[in-house]
């Protein structure tokens, strides 16, 4: 037993033995596993197709099974425990450590969330390079906390962000449907009535200030302050912003785009066609008046979106001219 007696410390035997223990004591204890990048968003945006493809497609890249929606029912909140300075690492390593063991979990998705934060990460296969977490909500509750940025920040800081944004009224129209769905059509009201509102302030007097709802179908499409949040913490050439209509037109060049982002090989082909959006069954056609509507309200939020962009999206003005030139079209006979 050793002492501080004397020169006990000092002594050339001690100092062997704390030599050759050191080195298995640093072994025992890998670093943890880091999360590299956050798919921030957004809904009814092909999150999950792209999650899904991004598990099955690449050897390099480990997705945590399924989405993570790491912040409700409100900000500060991970599944019932307060995300803050102090925890916001274990929580990360957490979601890490399990996506990095191939994405695979013996507990439920319901004992996940109710232990994610503090629960001893489960063993890891070291062949992934890449591990990421999509959580399809981030980005638009950050827009209303920014903190949530900050956090992940500090959680992760070497944490890169990919966002994927599609033409804001037909994703609010997709998350309608889905809700449909969801409700089996017990819903009594139609989607125009769902959006009925002809200015901003109407978009929030209609679901609340904290646009937290589940039906905010209008203020989801505001990307022009959930990038803008994004900015303020994040410099640019850590962030990834895809266009879905790009993503489905093209999925391997803009894939390839996104493995060039986060460091790892290209591919020549896919192994499977997993990157595919489903034809949507018994869909009521958008009235043309819900259209414009919609049209009035991110017409500004567009064209903001684009200055912070630096550019304009293509696709997105390329669906409104053919959308208004049809319907210019079915007009011109009756004029």
């Amino acid at each position: 037993m050793f002492t501080m007696e004397g020169d006990s410390f000092t002594s050339p035997r001690l100092r062997l033995v704390l030599l050759l223990c050191l080195p298995l004591t640093l072994q025992a204890r890998p670093p943890p596993p880091s999360l590299d990048f956050l798919v921030a968003g957004v809904q009814k945006s092909g999150t999950t197709a792209l999650r899904n493809h991004l598990h099955a497609c690449h050897p390099s890249v480990c997705m945590f099974p399924g989405e993570m929606h790491t912040m409700e029912p409100s900000y500060g909140q991970a599944y019932g425990q307060e995300v803050n300075e102090e925890n916001a690492a274990p929580f990360y390593e957490h979601l890490a450590a399990v996506a990095r063991s191939k994405g695979r979990c013996d507990d439920s998705s319901e004992a996940i969330k109710a232990k994610a934060i503090g629960v001893a990460p489960p063993p890891f296969s070291s062949e992934k390079k890449a591990i990421g977490v999509v959580d399809p909500k981030f980005s638009y509750l950050a827009a209303e906390y920014p903190e949530m940025w900050r956090l992940l920040l500090r959680g992760c800081p070497k944490v890169k962000v990919v966002l994927l944004l599609r033409e804001p009224v037909q994703r609010a129209f997709s998350q309608y449907n889905m809700l449909m769905d969801m409700l089996e059509g017990k819903a009594t009201y139609s989607f125009h009535s769902a959006v009925n509102c002809d200015t901003e302030d109407e978009v929030r007097h209609h679901h609340g200030n904290s646009m937290l709802e589940y039906g905010d179908y209008v203020a989801r499409g505001f990307y022009d302050e959930q990038v803008e949040a994004l900015f303020e913490t994040f410099p640019k050439h850590r962030v990834k912003i895809l266009i879905s209509e790009d993503v489905f037109q093209d999925p391997l060049a803009v894939t390839n785009r996104l493995f060039d982002f986060l460091q790892v090989q290209t591919l020549e082909a896919f192994r499977e066609p997993v990157f595919t959006r489903p034809a949507p069954q018994n869909v009521t056609p958008m009235a043309n008046a819900t259209y414009v509507c919609l049209r009035n309200i991110y017409r500004p939020r567009n064209a903001r979106l684009y200055r912070l962009l630096g550019n304009i999206i293509t696709p997105w003005e390329q669906w409104y001219r053919q959308h208004d030139d049809k319907e210019s079209g079915r007009e011109s006979p009756s004029s």
